[in-house]
């Protein structure tokens, strides 16, 4: 069952170019304005409404814990680790016209009824735009406990700011 939350909001007092280490959550707001409901699907994934867009964050799980959002129009895959990546949930959820931004490596295991989508490679450093909402690719590394990390930057695997209406989050 998803949970939904207004998180607490808190300001920035790092560059966000800077290398994110996420322990516990991968969702972090940055802002110090009213934060959008986000419903957390799983502890990578995410679903919320932003400028009048549904947006799915690394949509894994059933797609019926998605349902109630409806089609997204804007799907934003981080990692290709299976706890980011399911074309098994993907597949059916998107329409046409759904904008996915994704890493090369992760576009790179995606399935021609996918690729067939709107699909923009994502790399870190880069921003994009898409229905009035920014999104930035950021450098991530997540250390899990026992030292192990799970994610890995040669592989071009991505954190992203999502930003719209003086409005930021950190995933």
């Amino acid at each position: 069952m998803s949970k939904l939350f207004s998180a607490v909001c808190i300001a920035v007092t790092t560059a966000l170019a800077a290398p994110v280490s996420a322990t516990e959550s991968d969702i972090h707001l940055i802002s110090t304005q009213q934060a959008p409901e986000i419903s957390s699907i799983t502890r990578t994934s995410a679903a919320f409404e932003l400028n009048g867009s549904t947006i799915f964050i690394d949509p894994v799980g059933s797609q019926a814990q998605y349902r109630q959002f409806g089609r997204p129009d804007i799907v934003v895959l981080t990692s290709a680790n299976a706890d980011h990546l399911s074309i098994d949930t993907m597949i059916g959820m998107l329409r046409r016209d759904t904008v996915v931004l994704a890493p090369q490596s992760v576009i790179n295991q995606l399935p021609l009824m996918i690729s067939n989508n709107v699909i923009t490679p994502f790399a870190t450093g880069s921003t994009q735009r898409v229905d009035g909402i920014t999104f930035t690719a950021l450098p991530t590394t997540a250390n899990r406990p026992r030292g192990t990390v799970s994610h890995n930057r040669q592989r071009g695997e991505i954190g992203v700011v999502v930003e719209a209406n003086g409005k930021s989050i950190y995933f």
